[in-house]
């Protein structure tokens, strides 16, 4: 039917290192940086309890075109699909939207990066993660240390000292991992 369902991911303005998350579901309801239920489910009736601003609503494809609303707003804009060397897409105007693929621990063990923060994961079910000065080393007072899980598209940190946080991923290629809405690479 042409209809994109599924998470999707799309660059977001400015240096090219921020992206942002959208769910297209079948029934017709779509919504931005969704609230995770669980690894591979969304709460889109929670996310529509939020108050304020909720970036939740219906949308539909005729002719070429895609109608979006959510939160008092509606657009229209030029729809259109295809595959390129990167996989298959979706545009919304020329922004391009890509699947957002859950992460397995063979593709989140490694050290991924972004100016100014690092992860790394290891086989064994550990990771590092913190803050990072110019050349890549630890700010020493920063780096938390523990183990962590993956359920679907999130991830759950148990830090050695500290409380546990759960954190949504999502591969966007073999080598960029997207994390808090900041696209890292690995290295």
């Amino acid at each position: 039917n042409g209809k994109p369902q599924g998470l999707w991911w799309t660059m977001s303005f400015g240096d090219g290192k921020k992206a942002g998350t959208f769910v297209f579901l079948p029934n017709g309801i779509h919504a931005s940086n969704p609230r995770y239920g669980a690894g591979n489910l969304v709460d889109i009736e929670g996310q529509k309890a939020q108050a304020g601003v909720n970036g939740v609503g219906p949308f539909s494809i005729s002719g070429g075109q895609i109608t979006r609303q959510h939160d008092g707003f509606s657009s229209t804009d030029p729809y259109t699909t295809g595959t390129d060397s990167s996989g298959r897409f979706f545009k919304i105007g020329e922004a391009v939207y890509r699947p957002l693929a859950a992460p397995t621990k063979q593709s989140l063990v490694g050290t991924w990066r972004v100016p100014g923060n690092k992860y790394v994961f290891n086989m064994n079910g550990t990771y590092e993660a913190g803050q990072t000065v110019d050349g890549g080393d630890w700010v020493a007072t920063s780096v938390v240390s523990g183990t962590y899980a993956i359920d679907g598209h999130l991830v759950v940190f148990r830090p050695k000292d500290g409380p546990m946080a759960i954190i949504p991923i999502g591969m966007v290629g073999k080598d960029i991992m997207l994390a808090s809405g900041l696209l890292f690479k690995k290295s």
